[in-house]
Parts: C-alpha cells; structure tokens; sequence
C-alpha cells in the first residue's frame, strides 16, 4: 500500500478509491487545483479502507467497480467501523442503470457521479457533501 498524499493539516482531504490509472490522475489533477484539499489515493478497496481508518479523511470517492471488493462492499465495510462511519462517501460509476444509482442512495452515498465525471457537479456534490467553500 503506498497512497500519495499532499501534507497541509490545514486543508481538508479527500480519498479518492480508484484502480484506473487514467481516472485517478485526471480527478487527481482537477482536486489538487484547489487549494483548500489534501488528495490522497488508493488502487483497490483493501488499501482505500485501511487508508481511511488511518488518515480519517473528510471526503471518500469511491469507484463502484473495483477488482476483488466493489465499492459497495467496502462503503459497508465502512459503515461498520466506528471511525469511518460519519465520513461522507461519493459513489463514482460508468454504470448509470437507475436500480444501481437508487440502491448506492439508500445504503447512503451522499452523490452518484456517473462516468466520464463532469467536474463541475464533482465540484458541487464534494462542496454539499463536506460543505467546503469553493475557492
């Protein structure tokens, strides 16, 4: 497990959960842009859970179609520990069907962004998630 961090305690940060090296580097460079967040990263659920426990970020974004523990799966894994159990999470997916989108809401997603993300409602769905100003 070797998840890159930018250290600033003073922003807030954000795991993003994600084994598509394209995808990750593309939401990567649009997060770092912002001066307010600490990105962090994790290529598959196991790593994304044991990151999340250790750093407690303010915001989780995670991949539905992840190798080996979906990001169903370990948003659960999530809820049961004490931990990560408050922490906001935003479901990011290329499957759009409206029983999948419905069934990440009532487990509690706080958003489900639909692949090629539009980083504007990104943007707008972190901000109401986590409630941080835009700058």
């Amino acid at each position: 497990m070797s998840p890159k961090s930018i250290q600033n305690k003073s922003r807030k940060s954000i795991l993003y959960v994600e084994d598509n090296p394209s995808n990750l580097r593309l939401i990567q460079s649009f997060i770092e842009g912002y001066s307010n967040f600490n990105f962090i990263s994790a290529l598959n659920a196991k790593d994304g859970i044991a990151v999340a426990r250790k750093s407690q970020p303010s915001l989780i974004l995670m991949d539905i179609d992840l190798p080996e523990i979906n990001g169903l799966t370990a948003f659960a894994m999530l809820q049961s520990w004490q931990e990560t159990r408050s922490t906001p999470v935003i479901a990011l997916s290329a499957s759009a069907m409206e029983h999948e989108i419905k069934n990440a809401s009532n487990m509690g997603f706080k958003d489900y962004i639909i692949k090629p993300v539009d980083l504007t409602y990104l943007m707008g769905a972190i901000h109401k998630s986590v409630e941080i100003p835009l700058s």
